[in-house]
């Protein structure tokens, strides 16, 4: 039978662990679901850069850019401050008329590429001639 004064002291402290536990998990949730979401964007950030300049390369004339045969390097910086280093390489494709260019931005140097990207860009005059 229970006592009509209330919970002992086993029981409180058995439900003190309970809780403890409970509020333990549900940190460690928020804090996987904050790291998730800083790589979803970071990689929304990394989509956004990588289009918005396969989009220039295309609609530009990418010889005026400074893009050459061979493979070019650089970063690109975010209005936060973050910078990503990319690399671009441009190579004759099968198409008797056009390069293959291959655009790959990464999240910090020294790593692979994090989201790769290839289109074709027409030749230019100079080497069609050869």
């Amino acid at each position: 039978m229970r006592s009509p004064r209330g919970f002992t002291l086993v029981e409180l402290m058995l439900a003190f662990v309970v809780l403890s536990f409970g509020i333990v998990f549900v940190l460690q949730c928020f804090g996987t679901a904050l790291t998730a979401i800083r790589k979803v964007d970071d990689t929304k950030v990394l989509s956004w850069m990588m289009e918005s300049e396969m989009e220039e390369l295309i609609r530009s004339s990418w010889e005026e850019m400074g893009v050459r045969e061979g493979i070019s390097a650089g970063e690109l910086t975010t209005e936060d401050g973050k910078v990503y280093p990319w690399k671009l390489a441009v190579t004759p494709s099968r198409f008797p008329t056009l390069n293959e260019a291959t655009l790959m931005i990464s999240k910090s140097s020294g790593r692979p590429a994090s989201l790769m990207s290839s289109t074709y860009l027409l030749k230019r005059e100079a080497d069609e001639k050869k």
